[in-house]
């Protein structure tokens, strides 16, 4: 790829526009053999758009001339674009990518497979609760406080 605009890279591949019955199909096609990406799947697609921003100091980068009219570039702090970009918030994916980075392979395993929450798994590694959690179990183990 030369220079920083990728579109003419990416859009070889795509059926000609003169044939859209070929272009539905192919979306169909990826649609009906689609799986949801896990969550170690979601963290390394977020990573790599991360790295991608590295550097652009919350500046957006350099307009790319094949893409006149289109979307501005987003702004942002680039762990929140990342985690947008595969539907979380800044926040869940930094514990993604701390359970991901630090617990181990089963509940890792657990994780992706959906028998263990996110959170929950981060909870096990750090030991830390949310503290509504914390104000929840301090109100039970003192009736007198009501």
């Amino acid at each position: 790829m030369a220079g920083p605009c990728a579109w003419p890279f990416l859009l070889r591949g795509l059926p000609p526009a003169s044939d859209p019955a070929a272009a539905l199909k192919a979306e169909r096609d990826e649609n009906e053999i689609r799986k949801d990406f896990t969550p170690s799947e979601k963290v390394a697609i977020a990573e790599m758009i991360e790295q991608a921003m590295a550097g652009r100091n919350h500046r957006p980068p350099k307009p790319c001339k094949h893409l006149q009219g289109s979307d501005p570039a987003p702004q942002g702090n680039s762990r929140d674009l990342a985690a947008a970009a595969v539907g979380w918030s800044g926040e869940q994916y930094r514990k993604a990518k701390r359970v991901t980075k630090d617990a181990d392979p089963e509940t890792k395993a657990k994780v992706d497979a959906g028998e263990l929450s996110i959170n929950k798994a981060y909870q096990k590694i750090t030991g830390k609760r949310s503290m509504a959690v914390t104000v929840r179990l301090a109100y039970d183990l003192e009736p007198d406080a009501r």
